[in-house]
């Protein structure tokens, strides 16, 4: 790192960027907002016909895309001010945060904008601006650097001492980056640049200018914008105005002649590292709305993998318009707002974005596997199909939960056969027990099951097969259980219970991986790993933390309370050869709660599920403890495209604005991508989530479920002129899923980061009941194999030109390695970057790279 000394001196230029902070549910409901920004693009527009001296910045597409759809005539007056070089349109579709969405949704984001903005107006914006955003991921330089963006303005949480820096990736990429001391809205809230000359001198914009900024090495750069701001032409006379009497001279710019500005200076700092949201709540505070998105992201991506698979096997209709419009959907609902003006018709338009792109993937998904399913040998008329899908690109085994089905022939009805017993087998005649979850009797039998897969392929499926026949699922059990108080008698083959005037004490349960012990008053798990002998975690628990009230970004004061949960029963569910599966009820500040924890016959990782019913408002943070007892107390949690060993973050970084919880707090909140570890290179434990907030504490591991507040940015004036705060979350039942999976060698080596990728990207499981005994598939295929390496695959899908093919993975381990290349029929493999430009041989992988191979056909 290379850091320069400087002294205070007076500014000579300061480039001035006009433009509109462009929030989508913040000040209105989606098309409020989107109407407004008609009319902020629309004045920007004259402007800058009238005043050759005026800049303007377009921060985001989707607003500059409803513009155009409702004004198509002013498509070639946007293309001519764009060539100008005075209006900057932006390589980003939605102001999306960068903490919180996976890497396939960042560099989406970047790709369909720059698409756009290409295709309509013939710019390649290459400058990403980022009004209001409250945290940064640490791949960012990467994901930039392959969408050909090249320059990076931050207003948030950046080096103060350095705003002018070059921001390293985790893999070694290298982007020039700017950070607004400023801010983005101090020059629009408290300058009055928009009123006449003497009432701006008075609004402190000298003052602001000579405290922020401490050096003259290089020019400097502040917005003038805000939320929905329009720009006025008072700002414009009032700058020419200033430049006459001022010695530091404002200049109108573009984000990119800024850059071009300072593209000589030499001895920048070079920082890498992730500057943690400063915001991290949002998701606990909106379990409702926040948590929506990633089974999103795991849906486009499951629909995508089909439908480039079903494109291989000859199905033409690849539903591309179908899956952009799907992840646009996805793009504008993760927009970085919520429960603002716009109220609760603007928290559920952002809803309906995301369950709408979710929906649209599923029938997607539905369509695809169907069609595959279709093409699976159907032995015989009563060996019915059940196929199981797995997207990602390592071989999977696990336990898969769905639907199986049965039919006679030729009535439908005519199942006498299956009424007195069904078994499961794979595609090579073997058993497999299973769990009839939720049977279903009335034409034919249907069934919910859950049943123990393995050596699915990587990129593929496998086929099991329903039939007449004997279901061993109780041939055996998953656990030894000891129940507190019952004594067994194994002569006499019965149990006995304890005088029960004594002192409750511990359940334990026992597989060949584990050792739990529960204790049935206060409902403490420990877990031991039985195969090292080593005490995992000591007293796991549910924790109810008090607050004064708070709201979701900043204010989380607590008031020195905690609640633990209160548990009535500890019942054992069922215990067979598949899984043993106990629940723990009670109540968590006298709200209902259930924990179910299932271990497995086969699979060393215990699943741990909390259900929550919510009866708000409470001022409480409902947290999952994991107090880790094992050895080693590193932390890395994922993030988009990587990990992160914690703190890990960009030194001098994180702001102290008002609006930002306290730095004390920040240090030690998170958002984890899929999964945490602890432990050193050894040994330690992994755990997987379905959510993304944790507060880190040496080896205390805290997951945030809910938390409730009792205010939000906005209130509500009644006709009394009275004033309501809006509390949050609403009451409702909020599911939390974690899979704890402990290693016994380095989180590389072991690769048990992938639990945190199967939770998130589960098997899907297709049913069939029929075929017409044609289908041209193998019981089993895969398209690639990644096993043995450490990439991770986050995208397979048809190019977004042409007939070629897409693959993108990562390195998730932090090693150099050399990627596998997928051999595909018809094919030519290349290396590409995330607009699918280029064309170059591969070559090998460096730690955390995100690698995009594209395979054009040889077809002609």
């Amino acid at each position: 790192m290379t850091h320069r000394h400087t002294t205070p001196t007076t500014l000579s230029v300061v480039h001035v960027v006009p433009f509109s902070h462009l929030d989508l549910f913040w000040a209105g409901t989606r098309e409020e907002c989107l109407s407004r920004g008609n009319y902020i693009i629309s004045r920007a527009l004259d402007l800058l016909e009238q005043y050759e001296d005026f800049t303007y910045l377009i921060e985001t597409v989707n607003f500059l895309q409803h513009y155009v759809e409702c004004y198509p005539h002013e498509t070639a007056r946007i293309k001519r001010l764009a060539a100008s070089g005075r209006l900057e349109l932006a390589p980003l579709w939605s102001a999306i945060y960068q903490n919180l969405p996976g890497g396939e949704t960042l560099a989406r984001n970047a790709l369909y904008a720059k698409r756009y903005v290409r295709r309509h107006f013939d710019k390649d914006p290459q400058t990403a601006h980022f009004a209001d955003l409250p945290g940064y991921t640490p791949q960012y330089p990467q994901i930039a650097q392959l969408a050909g963006i090249k320059r990076v303005v931050m207003s948030r949480g950046g080096p103060v001492e350095t705003p002018l820096f070059i921001w390293q990736g985790l893999d070694g990429a290298k982007i020039l980056s700017y950070y607004t001391p400023l801010g983005y809205a101090v020059m629009a809230l408290e300058g009055n640049w928009h009123q006449d000359y003497a009432a701006m001198l008075a609004g402190g914009t000298e003052k602001a200018l000579s405290q922020s900024f401490q050096t003259d090495s290089y020019p400097h750069l502040t917005h003038w914008g805000c939320d929905l701001h329009a720009p006025d032409e008072n700002l414009i006379l009032n700058v020419r105005q200033w430049n006459q009497d001022k010695e530091a001279k404002l200049l109108f710019s573009t984000p990119s002649h800024y850059f071009a500005s300072v593209s000589g200076v030499e001895g920048l700092t070079v920082l890498k590292g992730e500057i943690p949201s400063a915001w991290p709540n949002i998701e606990s505070s909106w379990p409702d709305l926040w948590p929506e998105d990633l089974p999103c992201e795991s849906a486009l991506q499951m629909a995508e993998f089909l439908s480039a698979f079903c494109l291989l096997k000859g199905w033409k209709d690849y539903p591309q318009r179908e899956l952009e419009d799907a992840w646009k959907a996805l793009l504008d609902g993760m927009d970085h707002n919520q429960n603002a003006q716009g109220g609760e018709r603007a928290d559920r338009d952002k809803l309906q974005l995301k369950r709408y792109s979710r929906y649209a993937a599923e029938r997607i998904i539905n369509r695809m596997a169907w069609r595959l399913a279709a093409q699976v040998p159907m032995p015989k008329p009563d060996q019915f199909p059940i196929v199981v899908f797995n997207s990602m690109s390592w071989r999977r085994a696990g336990i898969a939960t769905g639907r199986a089905v049965v039919y006679g022939t030729p009535r439908s009805n005519d199942v006498e056969a299956f009424k007195s017993g069904m078994k499961l087998v794979n595609d090579l005649g073997e058993t497999v027990p299973y769990v009839p979850l939720i049977r279903y009797e009335g034409v034919s039998i249907a069934m919910e099951i859950a049943f123990p897969v393995d050596e699915i392929p990587a990129a593929g499926y496998r086929t099991w097969y329903l039939m007449p026949g004997h279901n061993p699922i109780h041939e055996a059990q998953t656990c030894q259980i000891h129940i507190d108080g019952m004594i067994e008698k194994k002569s006499a083959g019965e149990s006995i219970w304890l005088d029960p005037r004594r002192n409750i004490g511990q359940d334990t349960y026992e597989n060949r991986f584990f050792r739990l012990s529960v204790d049935r008053v206060t409902g403490d798990v420990s877990v031991e790993d039985r195969r090292s002998g080593h005490l995992l975690l000591e007293k796991m628990r549910v924790m109810g933390v008090e607050e004064r009230g708070g709201n979701y970004i900043a204010n989380m004061t607590p008031s020195g309370r905690e609640f633990p949960a209160l548990i009535d029963s500890v019942e054992t569910l069922d215990n067979n050869k598949i899984w043993c599966r106990l629940k723990l009820s009670g109540s968590i500040c006298n709200m209902p709660l259930t924990q179910t924890i299932t271990l497995y016959h086969d699979y060393p990782e215990i699943q741990l599920e909390n259900e929550i019913d919510w009866q708000g408002p409470r001022w409480m943070r409902l947290q999952q403890l994991f107090p880790y007892v094992g050895q080693g107390e590193t932390v890395r949690y994922g993030v988009p495209y990587g990990q992160v060993t914690y703190p890990g973050t960009i030194p001098v970084s994180q702001g102290k604005l008002e609006d930002e919880i306290p730095l004390a707090e920040r240090d030690k909140l998170r958002l984890c991508r899929h999964w945490v570890d602890v432990g050193n290179e050894s040994t330690g434990l992994t755990i997987a989530c379905d959510h993304r907030m944790w507060e880190l504490e040496g080896k205390l591991l805290r997951s945030y479920m809910i938390r409730g507040i009792s205010h939000s940015f906005v209130v509500k004036r009644h006709e009394d002129d009275t004033l309501e705060a809006i509390a949050r979350p609403p009451a409702g039942k909020y599911r939390f899923v974690y899979t704890i999976r402990p290693r016994n060698d380095s989180l590389a080596e072991s690769a048990s980061y992938r639990c945190g990728w199967e939770l998130n990207r589960p098997l899907l499981v297709t049913a069939v009941g029929g075929t017409n005994n044609k289908g041209s598939l193998p019981a089993r295929a895969g398209l690639f194999d990644l096993t043995e390496s450490s990439l991770v695959s986050t995208a397979f899908k048809k190019a977004e030109e042409g007939e070629s093919l897409v693959l993108r993975a990562f390195e998730a381990a932090g090693r150099k390695s050399q990627m596998p290349i997928p051999k595909i029929e018809g094919f030519t493999v290349s290396e590409t970057d995330i607009l699918e430009e280029a064309r170059h041989q591969p070559n090998s992988c460096r730690p955390f790279e995100v690698k995009t191979l594209i395979f054009d056909s040889t077809q002609k």
